[in-house]
């Protein structure tokens, strides 16, 4: 777990999370990436004088989180390293959930969950559930990371193979990470249970960063596609990114301009065997529709959408009932 400036009643919410886990036999890594945080390293050693499964490593200057993650991975003793951020808590029985299920599926390299939101100090009732099977995370992947990072439980296998966070990514490392591993074959899943309660703040995401994430995405999903001898111009990759836009206006041809891409992409894909039609669909049609949603014309956009390929009966109806289940 990497500290930033994270304010410290959210800080000691997560670090409780971990410490009162059902399954207690781990190291806890914290690495604290800002040694002027006078509050919260006071807290941080506080906590390591309390409780000796605690390895507090504290960066000389600030490095940022992918340099902050691989330091903690490069020192880690177990055979699973699970993720955490400091700004979320976990279920208490998320550690021995996924360690039970790794244990039971050695083929399995990555494991996430689903999470809830923890928005204002207030838990959502609606959880989200993603996708549990690996070809069904590879086919929307191109859409969009089917885990949330600080979900994730990984073998250590995988970084001794020398898969380590890239450090040119300040954003999106978790993204790379799955995309390289995808493209070499391992085989990720998620468990359908919410395990994480994910904060949600105004105060998280600058509008830099934002654009940041964006040009990431952009080159990660862009290196997907070359995998699979798929190309793109600069044109239609802006366009796939086009639902993570901020204070962009949406008018009828982006729309159409965004479902003959995914038409398209949907075409190229159906050549891979581990392409799964059903869950690439279901999240084209989401994204589609967020997007429609913001434009000044909705009802045409939507009906450009409903007369798509992308429309099936299924993807209708799972888009349906989530956005039902939303309101």
């Amino acid at each position: 777990m990497s500290v930033y400036r994270e304010p410290v009643d959210w800080l000691c919410q997560s670090i409780d999370s971990i410490l009162h886990q059902t399954f207690s036999d781990f190291e806890f890594i914290i690495i604290c990436d800002d040694p002027s945080y006078t509050e919260g390293l006071t807290l941080l050693r506080k906590y390591s004088e309390q409780d000796s499964r605690i390895v507090l490593l504290i960066n000389e200057k600030n490095i940022g989180l992918t340099k902050s993650l691989n330091r903690g991975v490069k020192i880690a003793k177990g055979d699973y390293i699970a993720r955490m951020d400091a700004d979320d808590v976990s279920d208490l029985q998320r550690l021995s959930v996924q360690y039970e299920f790794m244990e039971k599926n050695p083929q399995i390299a990555v494991c996430g969950t689903g999470r809830q939101i923890l928005n204002e100090e207030k838990l959502s009732k609606k959880t989200y559930n993603t996708y549990t099977d690996s070809n069904d995370i590879k086919s929307v992947f191109v859409l969009r990371s089917a885990f949330t990072h600080p979900t994730v439980m990984i073998r250590r296998s995988v970084f001794d193979d020398g898969y380590l966070y890239d450090e040119s990514y300040i954003c999106a490392q978790d993204y790379d990470l799955w995309e390289r591993l995808l493209e070499k074959g391992y085989v990720l899943a998620n468990i359908d249970r919410p395990l994480l309660r994910y904060r949600m703040s105004g105060i998280q995401v600058s509008k830099n960063k934002k654009m940041l994430q964006v040009s990431s995405a952009k080159r990660i999903r862009k290196n997907f596609l070359s995998s699979m001898d798929i190309t793109l111009t600069e044109e239609e990759l802006d366009v796939l990114v086009l639902p993570f836009m901020r204070n962009v206006e949406i008018n009828r041809e982006d729309i159409k301009k965004y479902i003959r891409l995914l038409e398209y992409l949907q075409t190229q894909m159906k050549r891979k065997e581990w392409f799964h039609s059903q869950a690439y669909q279901v999240e084209a049609i989401r994204f589609a529709i967020n997007l429609a949603l913001k434009s000044r014309n909705k009802l045409f956009c939507l009906w450009d959408i409903l007369c798509s390929s992308l429309a099936t009966i299924s993807s209708l109806r799972k888009n349906t009932n989530y956005y039902y289940n939303r309101l």
